[in-house]
């Protein structure tokens, strides 16, 4: 069976497989993914066996004798033989394990999973599967072909080739793989875990399933292949017929050819649960559409023809780029309307052009990152820091609307993602806290504009990371909840920038994280729903006289991942969130009662979507998540109840930031738009 053409077959799956492997985990998101680094280095090894033991069979179906000639050759082979498959196995192996330690609540066991660690871990795997193989470079030998020793080393050999290298690495395979399922159906309502510690990116889920569906197929090939070679082993000293023979030989063969196709399927199986799991999504082209209604008074003698046009001037923004600056050519939607009035006498023509405002690209971040703050200068600039893009970042960029241009500024000293910033009444910007690559942060730092140049400011009493913060009346800044590393907080904390001190106030009643806060037109500070075992629908009131946290009124729906924007009229809207399901609807809290009521609906769910309050007293939300990425937008009307659709980004995405700039454009920037797809570019809204 390993002889004639399937060998050659074999070697051109096996490598086509391998190549396959290294094109998609040397991509920039994937090799910085301590999983897919895993699985890279475990790539290079299948290539190894594949090359090595197929050229070298392939040598001996051609007549090369040099095996059984050369004592050297027949070890050095044996052990490369026996090494290179049994490496590859486990660091697929690790490769599991890694994605069952993601699913981990704990950030202690998380902090497992870093890049850096994977670095130490593969050499060590490897080291040590080159040390348990190394005894076929002394126990095997001419037999008088090349083989292992007769006697007790070959009964090791079987039992250490079937347990060491089939039957342990891919029962542990399948168990971690088991056990990763679980955890992740369990942790589907931990969203704010998923969220800052990668667990629910698309790549994620198609690493856990293609490592899964390899430990499946691994399984299945290498229980037939050790049920051969078991069968082999307890017929050998038997006397057989040559029926029996010629089956025994062909089992031997068979495990041969089971053993090359495990080391040769998995690109092709990652490529298929990568089909499985990739969200389709579909484009709709405006079209043009012309009304023409006529209307006829005969009492009067006048008749009246009005017609309305609508038509599409663009129907994709486009962004010319030079190697100086970005332009931005808008796009619009026009709908002209034309009246016309005929008497006996007298003939008059009006025309009314009314301009629908587009969504239109600006400048490219020079980084892309998701997890960012965007903080609006005093002079009107806008300023991203840090994130998150397969790392934590601690580079920071200076958004210039007169130009349209970002430009790098000075960075931070510590990388960090899931953090706050506020912009403190000496200008300068606060940066609170945070995640630098799964530990939490409790540091922090001012960012002076004019200078151009960070200074570290007093550190907060606690680790906390995905927290809020709201600037006070009197300019002091208020953190609270958050994730600390070994759980969540209901702690707060006050930061003074005169003194530029931390100091604790009272807890809040609740443990949360992935909640949502707003600032009353009372001064005080509402916070509501999140996440503590199970999403929350409870909410608090912070009072900065007494500095005191104190319950109201709960909404209805529990939700987490939602947006609270406190309106003109001094009610606050919280609008979607998750709660096991992707939330549309909408509420409304009243301070002078403590009482929620509900309000429209959206006409899309999401989560992970941001608000921005517009001078009309309206609220613009943009896209989000709801098991596909979103780009529609949609308009509040408080007076109405009602949300209204008004247009699609160009780019759907969540964990975006959202900034309303002085010339009264908001700007959004980054985020990310599925597959690990993060996002540098920004766009641009006229806010109506």
């Amino acid at each position: 069976m390993t002889q004639g053409a399937l060998p050659f077959i074999l070697l051109f799956i096996g490598t086509s497989n391998s190549v396959g492997n290294l094109i998609t985990f040397t991509s920039k998101q994937l090799r910085s993914n301590s999983c897919g680094f895993y699985i890279l280095c475990m790539t290079i090894f299948e290539l190894l066996t594949i090359s090595f033991g197929l050229i070298s069979r392939i040598a001996d179906q051609y007549g090369s004798t040099l095996v059984n000639q050369s004592r050297m050759y027949c070890k050095i082979r044996s052990y490369f033989v026996l090494c290179f498959p049994t490496t590859a196995t486990y660091l697929l192996l690790m490769a599991a394990i890694d994605r069952y330690i993601s699913t981990f609540v704990s950030v202690r066991c998380r902090a497992f999973i870093q890049l850096k660690v994977a670095h130490r871990m593969a050499p060590l795997v490897i080291i040590l599967c080159m040390v348990i193989c190394s005894h076929t470079l002394i126990f095997v030998d001419h037999q008088p072909t090349c083989g292992p020793q007769l006697g007790s080393y070959g009964l090791f050999y079987s039992v250490f080739l079937i347990v060491i290298g089939g039957v342990l690495p891919n029962f542990l395979l399948v168990l971690f793989g088991f056990w990763t399922i679980r955890n992740v159906k369990a942790s589907r309502r931990r969203v704010v875990a998923l969220q800052y510690l990668q667990h629910k990116q698309k790549r994620d889920a198609q690493l856990v399933l293609m490592i899964f569906a390899q430990a499946i197929v691994s399984f299945l090939l290498n229980s037939t292949r050790m049920s051969c070679y078991s069968y082999h082993l307890l017929t050998t000293n038997r006397p057989n017929s040559s029926f029996q023979q010629t089956v025994d030989n062909f089992l031997v063969q068979f495990s041969i050819v089971l053993a090359y196709t495990n080391y040769s399927e998995s690109f092709y199986i990652n490529t298929l649960m990568k089909s499985t799991t990739t969200s389709k999504s579909t484009t709709t082209a405006p079209i043009a559409t012309s009304t023409t209604t006529t209307s006829t008074t005969t009492s009067s003698g006048t008749t009246s023809v009005s017609i309305t046009t609508l038509r599409t001037t663009s129907t994709a923004s486009s962004v010319t780029t030079t190697s100086a600056a970005p332009t931005s050519t808008t796009s619009s939607v026009i709908t002209e309307s034309t009246t016309t009035s005929k008497t006996a006498t007298t003939s008059t023509s009006t025309s009314a052009i009314t301009v629908i405002p587009q969504w239109t690209m600006t400048g490219k971040m020079n980084v892309a990152r998701k997890f960012h703050t965007a903080s609006i200068l005093t002079n009107g600039k806008v300023l991203v820091i840090g994130g998150y893009n397969g790392i934590s970042l601690n580079n920071t960029e200076l958004y210039d609307p007169s130009t349209g241009i970002w430009k790098t500024t000075a960075s931070m000293s510590t990388e960090r993602q899931e953090h706050t910033a506020s912009v403190v009444i000496n200008e300068n910007v606060l940066v609170a806290g945070g995640i630098k690559g799964g530990l939490f942060l409790n540091t922090a730092a001012l960012y002076n504009p004019s200078a151009d140049s960070w200074t570290v400011t007093g550190n907060m009493h606690g680790l906390r990371g995905a927290h809020t913060a709201t600037i006070l009346r009197d300019g002091k800044v208020l953190i609270n909840g958050g994730d600390s590393g070994d759980g969540f907080l209901n702690t707060a904390e006050l930061y003074d920038p005169s003194t530029e001190i931390w100091m604790p106030v009272g807890d809040m009643n609740y443990k949360r994280v992935d909640h949502a806060t707003s600032l009353l037109t009372d001064g005080k500070v509402l916070v509501a729903g999140g996440l503590y075992h199970i999403p929350l629908n409870s909410a608090e009131l912070y009072d900065p006289s007494i500095g005191i946290w104190t319950t109201t009124g709960s909404m209805s729906d529990t939700r987490q991942c939602s947006t609270l924007s406190t309106l003109i009229n001094g009610k606050v809207l919280v609008a979607g969130g998750f709660n096991g399901s992707y939330l549309k609807s909408a509420e409304l809290y009243d301070p002078s009662t403590g009482n929620w009521t509900t309000t429209g609906s959206m006409n899309f769910a999401r989560r992970c979507h941001t608000a921005s309050l517009l001078a009309d007293g309206k609220v613009l939300v943009t896209g989000g998540y709801n098991g596909v990425y979103i780009s529609n937008t949609e308009l509040y009307d408080p007076s109405t109840e009602i949300w209204t659709s008004i247009g699609n980004m160009n780019i759907a995405r969540e964990h975006h930031t959202a900034s309303i700039l002085t010339n009264g454009i908001l700007l959004i920037a980054g985020g990310e738009e599925g597959n690990d797809m993060y996002l540098n570019n920004a766009e641009l809204f006229p806010l109506p």
